[in-house]
């Protein structure tokens, strides 16, 4: 299947005239067998779904965006204004008797000011922009901390979007945590299409299987076994496999891998995007150069092994630190969240309850 755009929405006129925001738009495409041939009919088979991303290229007077090779070739802006970052609740989870997963989201806002000429705007929030770091996890040991373990996350931000991220998270073997113990997480964000080129290698290895790395270090310095299928032992119970977060999976059939990689394409596989970031800004245009910018953010958490052997996180702050957005600190009950009203307590009246009609 092949999209065409009429040549006369093409024209910098055209676009003016309808007052369209320079921008890139998310759509999905859906794809039907129908009962006839008027265009109305109600007797329709589904056959794909397809996300598409549609970019009006953004004008160089309003914007600074990549080089011109002199073919035909998206452009984008090449300023990263995905500065304004938090780190949200960390959650914890056994995966079966020898793994425990670990997940922290980032807050995001990626509004910003437009530039206008005539009736065109733009502005770099405008555009999807990577929002990958470099974690770390330490345990912390009075006034000193102890390396664990290292990874790339984050997400793509859509435009001028704000809310919750959320990454792949990251396995831990049992045993790197323990109970009553207290532990750091650092997320540091300085390259901004480099590091998502570390986590797009890191998405392709773990949809695809590809793992082609050693393994991690033990507590003891030791190096754990490099993943592989080996002997299957007498299974325990089941885990819950956990839904792979941003990614498409919908219907029960069992085509989520396919489904996953073809959202994903686009992005994993796309040569030109992202661009080589120049400056990485605030909201209000405070710039440094991309590698000399930086946003610092950890976050604090106590564990203790529940009697289910769940783990339950005690939050106990965290803050950010940068030379691009202002320095902040917060406490355990200032960590945001998103809060959607459904909430299976229907003892209260504060919001629309699932229980308050089952």
């Amino acid at each position: 299947m092949h999209l065409d755009v009429k040549k006369e929405c093409l024209s910098e006129g055209t676009l003016a005239e309808k007052q369209t925001i320079l921008s890139d738009y998310n759509a999905i495409l859906n794809s039907y067998i129908a009962g006839d041939a008027t265009g109305f009919s109600q007797d329709l088979t589904a056959l794909t779904t397809t996300p598409v991303r549609l970019s009006v290229g953004a004008l160089p007077s309003l914007t600074p965006i990549s080089e011109d090779f002199g073919v035909e070739r998206p452009r984008w802006p090449t300023t990263w204004q995905a500065s304004d970052l938090y780190l949200g609740k960390v959650s914890i989870t056994s995966q079966g008797n020898n793994y425990d997963e670990i997940r922290l989201p980032v807050v995001v806002d990626t509004n910003c000011k437009r530039k206008c000429k005539g009736n065109l705007c733009t502005s770099p929030c405008d555009y999807a922009q990577p929002v990958v770091g470099e974690f770390s996890l330490y345990e912390v040991k009075g006034s000193k901390r102890e390396f664990l373990k290292l990874w790339h996350d984050g997400s793509v931000a859509s435009p001028s979007f704000q809310g919750l991220l959320h990454g792949m998270g990251v396995t831990v073997p049992q045993g790197v945590l323990e109970s009553g113990k207290k532990y750091e997480i650092e997320a540091i964000f300085r390259e901004p299409d480099l590091d998502f080129a570390y986590f797009s290698g890191r998405v392709t290895r773990e949809l695809r299987f590809n793992r082609n790395y050693i393994g991690p270090l033990s507590r003891s310095g030791q190096i754990n076994m490099v993943p592989q299928i080996n002997v299957i032992g007498r299974p325990g119970e089941v885990p819950v496999i956990p839904v792979i977060r941003n990614l498409s999976f919908e219907n029960s059939e069992l085509d989520g891998l396919s489904r996953a990689l073809s959202t994903w394409q686009s992005k994993l596989d796309n040569v030109f995007w992202p661009p080589s970031y120049r400056l990485m800004c605030d909201q209000s245009g405070t710039c440094e150069p991309s590698g000399k910018g930086k946003i610092t953010l950890k976050t604090r958490f106590e564990l203790n092994k529940e009697a289910n052997s769940d783990w339950e996180v005690v939050e106990l702050g965290g803050s950010r630190e940068s030379n691009i957005v202002s320095s902040a600190r917060w406490g355990a009950d200032e960590i945001p969240e998103i809060d959607c009203g459904i909430d299976l307590n229907d003892e209260d009246n504060d919001d629309f309850d699932w229980g308050d009609i089952l």
